[in-house]
């Protein structure tokens, strides 16, 4: 596993090497794995291109891209390399570094995926800079990242409070955009990418469901944040039963999906 260093500010949890952490990674993966694998399945990958999964926590993605791109070099980056779990091979390496230091050749990768990985950058439209300018010509970029839909659209009021104050928080305290996936597609058209595909993935958040422990999970490994800043223990252990009975259904964040091509010439 190679190691790069970096002072980007990024996200609002630990980086730790805890069993808590790694199912985590292990959910987020079973609920949005999918999803990207379709995506990335339509761009034909060919078995001799170079791949980036960048921000790839434990690695899937980057594992199913090196299935394909057999002959070729798939890259797992991620800035907390304790929670990639899949194994190097000949085709697939693992970098632990911040995305806004990779040292990437210009033109050296034909596609990049990048999930949920932009909105917690500090210097986002630098790292997006740099993405583009990695793509050979012809390359592909696929980014994906999240935007709220509890706060202002639903029929539990305390869920709603919640989430306003929630997002509020890691918009002030930390480097997390909770908004940035609305903007997309537009970061790649400014960016002069073709072929632009944009898609918008939302699951209803129904208590007990892996969705629903996902997010579970992540409020209570940042309660100490989240309490700390003010949100009140009830309000918090509300949601967290909410989030674990199954007569709960409810909308939490929409994941938008923006895919576009580096021209030719």
């Amino acid at each position: 596993m190679w190691r790069m260093t970096g002072t980007t500010q990024y996200t609002y949890h630990e980086l730790t090497d805890t069993p808590e952490e790694a199912r985590r990674q292990e959910r987020v993966a079973e609920v949005y794995d999918a999803p990207s694998m379709r995506i990335l399945g339509g761009l034909g990958i060919q078995p001799d291109w170079r791949c980036l999964d960048a921000g790839c926590g434990n690695g899937t993605i980057a594992e199913w891209m090196s299935r394909r791109a057999h002959s070729g070099m798939t890259t797992a980056c991620d800035i907390d390399g304790a929670n990639i779990k899949v194994e190097p091979t000949d085709v697939l390496r693992t970098l632990v570094c911040d995305v806004a230091d990779a040292d990437f050749e210009p033109g050296s990768l034909d596609v990049i995926h990048a999930r949920l990985m932009l909105q917690h950058v500090a210097d986002r439209e630098q790292v997006l800079d740099r993405m583009v300018d990695w793509l050979a010509p012809g390359g592909r970029l696929v980014i994906a990242d999240g935007f709220d839909l509890a706060a202002s659209s639903t029929v539990h009021p305390q869920y709603a409070e919640f989430y306003r104050r929630f997002w509020a928080l890691l918009d002030r305290a930390s480097a997390t955009s909770p908004a940035w996936g609305r903007c997309y597609p537009e970061p790649l058209i400014r960016r002069g990418l073709t072929d632009i595909r944009y898609e918008v993935v939302v699951e209803p958040v129904h208590g007990g469901d892996p969705y629903a422990l996902m997010f579970r999970q992540g409020l209570e490994q940042q309660r100490g944040l989240i309490t700390g800043q003010g949100i009140e223990e009830a309000l918090l252990d509300s949601l967290l039963e909410n989030l674990t009975d199954p007569a709960f259904w409810d909308l939490g964040f929409a994941l938008a999906y923006a895919v576009g091509r580096k021209p030719l010439i």
